[in-house]
């Protein structure tokens, strides 16, 4: 059985020539010959050779009703993710964006943003409920990084007080009992799985 019109799968080799980000494909095309096309958001006429691909995707993933042409699936760079409407695995369902317009929608053709979960919690920390924090832990001391009784002045200000050369003896902060520290910055520039890369291809005929 043929998969059914509308229909995305993964493609792991090329497409050549490279599919236009505008234009439907030239016969003799890859994407003519199979019958399939590339995921990149191109915007086609609902009747004509892409009618049978409006039917199944109608406006899901964008397009302009007024003239009666739709968008295919913009896959650049996504990950698919399953349908969830009872939100059982997808807790943010309701919260998804349309297709190029930006406004919540869940359903078929919706996105969704980055986001970073907390990570699951350790058992010793589920009381407080803290889970973004260092490994150093207990008591300890937190040093200032200052001279108090310096033997120079600072600027001629009479001021005692001075940045250390190089640190020995550095001041304490009062010790304090156990605590943790939470992370506050740093990381990557997005969350992400181990992948690889293949074409999402939607086919049309």
């Amino acid at each position: 059985m043929a998969e059914p019109i509308g229909s995305i799968i993964a493609y792991g080799g090329e497409i050549t020539p490279a599919p236009s980000y505008t234009q439907p494909p030239t016969p003799g095309d890859w994407e003519d010959v199979n019958g399939w096309l590339l995921c990149n958001g191109r915007q086609f006429d609902a009747a004509g050779a892409f009618a049978a691909l409006f039917e199944a995707v109608q406006y899901r993933w964008g397009g302009d009703t007024k003239t009666r042409r739709f968008n295919i699936p913009d896959l650049r760079g996504y990950f698919l993710r399953g349908v969830d409407p009872t939100e059982q695995v997808d807790k943010e369902a309701r919260h998804r964006f349309s297709a190029g317009m930006r406004t919540r929608q869940g359903g078929v053709g919706s996105y969704q943003d980055y986001a970073t979960a907390l990570p699951k919690q350790r058992e010793e920390f589920q009381a407080r409920d803290e889970r973004f924090v260092t490994d150093l832990a207990g008591r300890h001391d937190h040093k200032l990084f200052l001279e108090l009784d310096a033997a120079r002045d600072v600027n001629g200000q009479n001021n005692t007080v001075a940045y250390p050369g190089a640190a020995t003896d550095l001041p304490v902060v009062s010790t304090v009992d156990d605590h943790v520290h939470h992370i506050v910055d740093g990381g990557n520039v997005e969350t992400r799985p181990v992948n690889a890369y293949v074409h999402w291809i939607i086919r049309y005929k």
